[in-house]
């Protein structure tokens, strides 16, 4: 006889998405995955801990295609030839995990718990945290340094608005 072990494999996957931008990605690879599988965002995987705040959809994402072909957030039904405009990420910039829920325990999957399978890592390229206040003064130059976050660089921009991803 012999035995499958259903997932997704390698568990080495490492996918990167960019705050205030939508995230997708592509060619998650695995055996016999299904559409109806499920993805969740989370620090630790099967730890009982929450997705990270301002995840769209609550961190949970639906493979697209049994062949994981694409996975993203926010959208209902989509294909790989539709170019739905999906939500932005806004959570802190940082290290997070990709967890893992069989279709198979489908009533399981809306619990944190069930995603015990750590398929690999997804990096938030942004600030973090997402609460860091800077005071400048009316009329004189200002500087806004020292920003901590994951991945940042000297060619990131910062555009102040009275709320963020809404024109003044």
């Amino acid at each position: 006889g012999g035995l499958t072990l259903i997932g997704p494999a390698p568990l080495a996957h490492h996918r990167t998405c960019v705050a205030g931008q939508s995230c997708s990605f592509s060619d998650l690879a695995g055996v016999h995955l299904a559409e109806e599988d499920h993805l969740l965002v989370l620090d630790t995987c099967g730890g009982g801990n929450h997705p990270p705040p301002r995840f769209p959809d609550d961190g949970h994402v639906r493979l697209v295609s049994a062949s994981g072909a694409i996975a993203g957030w926010g959208w209902a039904a989509s294909t790989e030839n539709d170019s739905t405009m999906l939500p932005a990420v806004s959570s802190p910039g940082g290290q997070y995990r990709l967890c893992w829920c069989s279709s198979s325990q489908a009533m399981r999957c809306s619990q944190a718990e069930a995603f015990l399978t750590d398929m690999g890592a997804l990096t938030v390229i942004g600030p973090s945290p997402l609460t860091q206040d800077k005071t400048c003064v009316s009329g004189w130059p200002c500087e806004l340094d020292g920003i901590l976050g994951q991945h940042l660089s000297s060619d990131n921009q910062v555009l102040l608005l009275d709320t963020c991803g809404e024109p003044s």
